[in-house]
């Protein structure tokens, strides 16, 4: 059974913590969110058996490191999260759970991209946003550079990741989620260290964007249709980046 083999899911981490975090763990959660939210997993195929990655995802809610783990579970991954989230409880052993690692806004810039070169370079997965905060909108924000910069220094795979439903449900500025309301969360395909050689960081980082965006999109017109146009609700998120750029023109 693939979900026992260890070595291969997370080079150097205990097989007990595995198994029971990132195996039993998400069972219940998955069985949580699909009571409360319907939530809809797509992909999860597509994550790369081997090797390390880097999971790169919009940023709607504080939700986001548990939704990707529930499409991910195969591959455990590590992550960062501002240490304000860890004051919470249950909150804060939740995010514990699936990797994530309290730190301190604007501090730690270094130390932190030192520990995620180690994951990575120890062969195994990274969380991050490339967008560095949460959407306060539903749109879509700028990417910044540190995902394709990992991924020069590692060689590692980058899989482009799509939430949807999680703004409504936990918006920026909410102290608690609301319990109602869809969530979807989609993975594509992988970009490869080959493909970074060949288009360059900023191409890969266009690339990453508008991927993500594309599969937002889709998400976004699948939970309307399965809800009968009752979620996601109207936002500026509607309508994707490069319509909006336009637009601005």
């Amino acid at each position: 059974m693939k979900c026992l083999q260890m070595s291969r899911r997370a080079p150097g981490r205990s097989a007990l913590m595995l198994f029971f975090v990132w195996t039993i763990v998400p069972v219940l959660i998955r069985m949580l969110f699909r009571l409360l939210y319907r939530v809809r997993l797509i992909g999860s195929e597509r994550v790369p058996k081997t090797g390390p990655v880097i999971y790169a995802s919009n940023h709607q809610s504080n939700f986001d490191p548990v939704l990707v783990g529930l499409l991910i579970c195969d591959r455990p991954f590590a992550t960062f999260a501002r240490a304000s989230l860890f004051r919470f409880l249950p909150f804060a052993l939740l995010i514990r759970l699936v990797g994530a690692m309290p730190l301190e806004r604007g501090r730690g810039d270094s130390a932190a991209f030192r520990l995620a070169l180690g994951e990575l370079n120890a062969g195994r997965c990274m969380m991050m946003f490339p967008e560095g905060t949460r959407t306060r909108d539903g749109a879509l924000g700028e990417f910044k550079p540190g995902v394709t910069l990992l991924q020069k220094r590692t060689k590692a795979a980058i899989l482009p990741l799509a939430i949807e439903g999680a703004h409504d449900i936990w918006p920026h500025g909410q102290s608690r989620p609301r319990l109602t309301g869809r969530i979807a969360v989609m993975a594509g395909e992988p970009i490869t260290y080959e493909q970074f050689q060949r288009e360059g960081a900023e191409a890969v980082l266009r690339k990453l964007k508008r991927e993500i965006e594309g599969m937002r999109m889709m998400l976004r017109e699948d939970l309307r249709r399965r809800s009968g146009g009752n979620y996601p609700a109207p936002s500026r998120g509607e309508r994707p980046f490069w319509e909006m750029e336009t637009a601005g023109r």
